[in-house]
Order: C-alpha cells, then sequence, then structure tokens
C-alpha cells in the first residue's frame, strides 16, 4: 500500500497550532509595509522623485538608475520578507516541539498515520503559512509602492518570490533536522545554527 505523505487533517491541525504565532508575524510584517509605504510618501513628496531619494553611489550592480532601484523591489519594500525569516523556524519549533516532550510524542506517534505523513503535513503547514504572510504583503507591497506611488519594476518580482521561497525552505529544513536529531529545544537550535552556518560556510565559499 502507497504511503500518503500528505494528511489534509493534519495539515489543518498544523495550521491552528499556528494561528498565533501566525497572527503576531502578519501584524508586524503588514505594520512594516504601512510604516514603509508612508515613509515612501513623504520621501516623493518631499524631494519629488526617484532620483533625488536615491544616492546612485550606493548601487554598483547596475547601469541605470531605475535599474539600481528595482532590482529587488519585492525583497526591499516588503517588511514580510524579513520578518517571514525570522518567524519561519519559530513555526516549524511550534510544530514539531512535541518531539521535546515525551508524552507528546508518544500521543502523535500513537497516530494511525506514517511519520513521513507527520513530517510532510505538519512541513506544508509551516510553509502554507510562511507563504500566505508573503503573498498578503508582497501584494500590499505591489499595490502601495507599485500601482500607487510607480517604485516598482515588477519583471524582479517572480525571481524574488523563489528566492524567498528558497529561503523558507532553506532555513525550515535546518530547524526541522535540528529538531529531529536533538531531543531538547536549546540543543536542536544550537544544531540547527550549525548546520546552517556550515551551509552558509560553504555556499559563500564555492561561491567566490
Amino acid at each position: 500500500m502507497k504511503t500518503k505523505l500528505i494528511d489534509k487533517n493534519i495539515v489543518l491541525e498544523g495550521l491552528h497550532q499556528l494561528k498565533t504565532a501566525g497572527l503576531i508575524c502578519f501584524i508586524i510584517s503588514i505594520a512594516g509595509n504601512i510604516l514603509s509605504f508612508i515613509s515612501n510618501c513623504i520621501m516623493l513628496f518631499v524631494y519629488g522623485k526617484i532620483e533625488d531619494i536615491i544616492d546612485p553611489g550606493l548601487f554598483v550592480f547596475s547601469s541605470t538608475l531605475e535599474e539600481q532601484f528595482s532590482g529587488v523591489p519585492f525583497i526591499s519594500t516588503s517588511s514580510g520578507v524579513p520578518t517571514i525569516y525570522i518567524f519561519t523556524p519559530i513555526f516549524t519549533f511550534v510544530l514539531f516541539k512535541f518531539l521535546f516532550k515525551r508524552n507528546a510524542s508518544d500521543f502523535y506517534h500513537s497516530l494511525s498515520v506514517k511519520r513521513e505523513t507527520l513530517f510532510c503535513s505538519f512541513s506544508l503547514s509551516a510553509l502554507i503559512m510562511s507563504f500566505s504572510i508573503v503573498a498578503i504583503c508582497g501584494l500590499f507591497s505591489i499595490v502601495t509602492d507599485g500601482f500607487i506611488l510607480g517604485l516598482l519594476n515588477y519583471s524582479s518580482i517572480l525571481p524574488n518570490l523563489l528566492n524567498i521561497i528558497a529561503g523558507c525552505l532553506l532555513i525550515q529544513s535546518v530547524v526541522t533536522i535540528g529538531c529531529a536529531v536533538s531531543g531538547r529545544f536549546f540543543a536542536s537550535l544550537v544544531t540547527a545554527a550549525m548546520i546552517a552556518f556550515t551551509t552558509a560556510t560553504v555556499a559563500f565559499a564555492i561561491h567566490f
């Protein structure tokens, strides 16, 4: 019999467990977007044009001022991006914290589902929560900084979204491994940090 990797009920249970953390993350993210929009409105009102706001000397990777400012518009204007990088490991710890408690661990492992199903379903719950917040905040940023203020280069949104997805997957994978190989919260945190540091070091070394 083929193992079902995703169980809808477990996914919904994971989302239910993440509702508090997700709400906090959403409030912080959308508040940051609103403040960013207000700040951009003030700067445009004071300076009148983008060229007077952005210092060309700060950007050395593009050939024109338009490209310099719009190279990473989604990341630079949406506060949901840095916030989600902070809350993605929190989401993961919330869902897999049962591994740190014997009674909770025995309860989940006694369910009539495979461990693979439990892992994949909870992982999907964390990803859904992360991507939903990024999507909402990103849409807000597109409407405000794009349609209203005209500051965004829409062609660069998709690559940035893919980078965000890859970043969330990497962070969640590292934290999940830390939770799986360690029986305590602090030990899993240290393990995840060591794996992340090693991965970043190797990637940096290969890149340069």
